[in-house]
């Protein structure tokens, strides 16, 4: 029984995982996406391993 308990757990914390990259992810994509919508030039981006920091310099012109 507790080994089911620990897979259990474990998979829900890769969930969890998961669904925290993909966020992070689709708010980066969102950000590039809102600088060329607004006519902005993406100079510099810069997107971690797994997307969790992401750094991201538009410029208007």
């Amino acid at each position: 029984m507790k080994k089911r308990k620990w897979k259990a757990v474990g998979f829900i914390l890769m969930i969890s995982a998961s669904i925290a990259v993909a966020s992070s992810y689709y708010g980066f994509k969102e950000a590039e996406s809102s600088c060329v919508k607004s006519g902005g030039t993406v100079v510099e981006k810069d997107v971690s391993l797994l997307a969790f920091h992401w750094k991201l310099s538009c410029e208007q012109g």
